[in-house]
């Protein structure tokens, strides 16, 4: 590996490499960690059947956020073998909470995907179309993106408004 680089954009990390004697690599696994020790891979690139230099581009488009994240390359010989790179760092600094509908219209469940950069708890309003508030709950987010249903009890057919805020002042 003669250039190994792991940046941040647009809250996801660019990792760029550039390898000299291509032909002997199998492929590449890029791993992470939090800690320096313990490593997860998030995800694998196949070697070209390109002689000689070559430069690969991979994004991590799940990253973490709002801490120190250790990036390094498993490369992988045609023969078995494998050895690291040199450990790039990247860090995110993101406090977001994002909530989407799966599917509307809703009937008797409310199917959320929440992203959210750290451990959080948001409230849940429905309003009917008069402002009048039919339902409050809370909801405990935890961090990563996860898939929440909620069941709602029996309303007549309508258009409603739910409002979500979260102790951060998040509204949506």
């Amino acid at each position: 590996i003669t250039n190994f680089t792991a940046k941040a954009i647009n809250k996801k990390v660019q990792l760029t490499w550039t390898v000299t004697g291509n032909e002997q690599i199998g492929h590449f696994e890029v791993q992470r960690s939090t800690n320096g020790t313990s490593y997860e891979t998030v995800s694998s690139t196949a070697a070209t059947a390109k002689p000689g230099q070559e430069n690969y581009v991979t994004i991590d488009d799940a990253p973490l956020f709002n801490r120190s994240v250790l990036y390094r390359l498993k490369i992988f010989d045609k023969d078995g073998s494998y050895y690291f790179s040199d450990i790039r760092m990247v860090r995110i600094n993101y406090a977001a909470l994002s909530i989407t509908i799966k599917e509307n219209p809703v009937h008797d469940r409310l199917m959320l995907e929440i992203n959210s950069s750290e451990n959080n708890k948001a409230g849940l309003s429905f309003y009917n179309v008069k402002g009048e508030k039919l339902l409050q709950q809370e909801l405990t987010v935890t961090e990563g993106r996860i898939n929440k249903v909620i069941d709602l009890p029996a309303m007549p057919a309508g258009t409603y408004s739910l409002l979500i805020t979260a102790k951060d002042g998040f509204k949506q």
